[in-house]
């Protein structure tokens, strides 16, 4: 238990048998689970575009390094 604003609150996300107890189904699970998946799609797809960004910009110094080349 903490007290906020004069108010004692039980913390029951600390007390394992709290955690025991709560519902895998329930709503409030399942909307933090679907939450984290749709941050953890939108942290791969920006990571991956980094990505990309990062290999297409080294492409770019080294080809533009590089001397003309000569056809044989």
């Amino acid at each position: 238990m903490y007290k906020y604003g004069g108010n004692e609150v039980k913390d029951s996300k600390s007390d394992p048998e709290e955690l025991k107890k709560e519902d895998p189904g329930s709503g409030s699970t399942l909307g933090r689970r679907n939450f984290l998946e749709m941050g953890l799609l939108a942290t791969v797809v920006f990571a991956g575009d980094a990505f990309l960004s990062v290999i297409s910009w080294m492409d770019n110094m080294l080809s533009s390094t590089e001397g003309p080349k000569e056809d044989l």
